[in-house]
């Protein structure tokens, strides 16, 4: 309700979203693209499929009139990474061809067509998160350009063409996310389902851990084959089983644990009035588990990055809470799994009789001879194929796109922890301020672990890493930021003579005697 004598100017609500137009442009357009590159068996399934898809989501507005948004179509793209294992994909696109990352191509392009097309103020706005992601593209592209200049093996050209595709789906996600989401409330309820899905991959790691049986094998989904079946076993170390759920490996597995972490502590310590206090810290418990259950060093470098940026932010009573738990819930662990935090914590302390370090610093030699011959715009994007694999991206990112793309995928990472900063500073809501340091330890745990394995080839971690920083943009749209949907879809206070922008929907002029009819 506005102050009296304010006019308030709302859109008025049509039964036809425009997200759902853009969506079924961007199915067609898709469709029309496959048709010419996939067998007529596949087209037909796909089409099948993104017809019932369709049809479910119009029956679904006209019966219940939901509203089909960002935060739809974000849960739609997070069910299919968290439930459909990772090594399942489309045959022919390899890797990139999982389910999760295909929809995330879909949101890239929907985003694109609501920037040229239905939203005018979006193309009038250029956002620090958007000048960063298309600084990282042009950069992406223009090394995809410079790998076909040089003799190139037909494998090292589908593996650059695929992490063209790659990149567009993951800076189409994070401006879907920063750009498109309509309020706080809608972003709170993305975080939600974000955690669900992370809570999710803990239980299937857990039931992992105890029965030494990867459920994951017992998923399989139609139309889809498996691809890196290398990554699918229940590995060992130590005496422990080392689980990676629905993900690729156990350092995915607790990567992506690790930067979901810090929200789930976040929400339980601002939980919506409903939730119960075993709803409120189960899913964090849950990840805390599983995390020391993936016995990996980057997951463990994640946790201690996130500690160091929020415990120094909370309130005295919290930290010295945090004092406390910390250590009861180690000691727990030590008696209910006996010898899993020591095997973790000697992750660290024996790092240097560690074979797996040795082998990876022992292949740094080549990567000299890589970036001397191309330092600025590298290689060519993802033209390091097997065995050249390094477990560092931002060695191989140096390799791939040279100086140029290292700057860039680090500018990246900086940007979206200014923004959190400034939301920090700017905003006077503890929970704001909250949540905007809690998203600044989920951006700096990838800036500071991309050094420690090959992240850009592990869908699920790339896809949350990019997910949390346009999260990022996005609480610092809706906190003063320039914001679209303050053109277009949210009630502001204007004058009551005021013109509608130029090419919003039609107006409905609400006034306080109007709004209490």
């Amino acid at each position: 309700m506005s102050e009296r004598g304010t006019a308030v100017i709302r859109p008025e609500r049509r039964r036809s979203q425009p997200m759902i137009r853009i969506i079924a442009e961007v199915a067609l357009g898709a469709l029309l693209a496959l048709a010419l590159i996939a067998p007529v068996s596949v087209v037909v399934a796909v089409i099948a499929l993104v017809t019932l898809v369709l049809v479910v989501l119009a029956i679904s507005a006209e019966l219940s009139s939901i509203t089909f948004d960002a935060t739809t179509a974000i849960t739609g793209m997070l069910l299919l990474l968290f439930l459909i294992p990772a090594p399942e994909a489309v045959g022919y696109l390899g890797g990139t061809g999982t389910p999760a990352m295909i929809a995330c191509v879909c949101l890239g392009l929907t985003w694109l067509g609501a920037s040229l097309r239905y939203i005018p103020a979006l193309r009038s706005r250029c956002t620090p998160l958007r000048a960063a992601g298309l600084m990282l593209g042009a950069v992406g592209v223009a090394s995809w350009v410079i790998a076909s200049t040089r003799r190139i093996t037909s494998e090292e050209v589908r593996a650059s063409d695929r992490g063209l595709l790659v990149l567009f789906a993951m800076l189409g996600l994070m401006l879907f996310t920063a750009e498109l989401m309509r309020s706080r409330e809608r972003l709170y309820l993305t975080i939600d389902r974000l955690i669900l899905g992370a809570t999710a991959l803990a239980i299937i790691g857990i039931i992992q851990f105890n029965i030494h049986l990867d459920v994951v094998r017992l998923i399989h989904i139609p139309g889809l084959r498996v691809v890196n079946t290398g990554f699918i076993e229940v590995g060992t170390r130590s005496k422990f089983a080392r689980v990676a759920g629905t993900t690729l490996h156990p350092i995915e597995f607790g990567y992506v644990l690790a930067v979901v972490f810090p929200l789930a502590l976040h929400r339980a310590f601002y939980p919506p009035a409903e939730r119960s206090r075993l709803a409120r810290w189960a899913p964090a418990a849950l990840m805390a588990v599983a995390i020391l259950m993936s016995l990996s060093r980057t997951a463990g470098i994640g946790i201690a990055v996130a500690g160091l940026i929020l415990v120094p932010s909370w309130p005295k009573v919290r930290r010295r809470r945090t004092y406390v738990i910390v250590p009861l819930f180690l000691a727990a662990t030590r008696i209910v799994i006996p010898g899993l935090v020591g095997t973790m914590f000697a992750l660290f302390t024996s790092v240097g009789q560690d074979t797996s370090v040795s082998a990876r610093t022992a292949r740094y030699s080549v990567a000299d001879a890589f970036i001397r011959n191309a330092p600025i715009l590298g290689r060519g994007i993802k033209t390091l194929v097997p065995p050249l694999v390094f477990d560092n991206q931002y060695l191989e990112t140096l390799i791939e796109t040279g100086i140029l793309g290292l700057l860039a995928l680090i500018g990246i990472f900086l940007t979206g922890i200014a923004l959190t900063r400034f939301i920090r500073h700017a905003s006077t809501d503890p929970r704001t301020r909250d949540l905007a340091q809690t998203l600044c330890a989920c951006i700096a745990i990838p800036l500071l672990t991309y050094a420690t394995w090959d992240a850009m080839s592990f869908p699920v971690g790339l896809i949350v890493t990019y997910l949390t920083i346009g999260m990022a943009g996005a609480l610092w749209r809706l906190e003063g930021g320039p914001t679209p949907w303050n053109d277009v879809g949210e009630p502001r206070a204007v004058k009551a003579d005021a013109e509608p922008p130029a090419g919003a929907p039609p107006l409905t002029l609400v006034t306080p005697s109007t709004a209490s009819a």
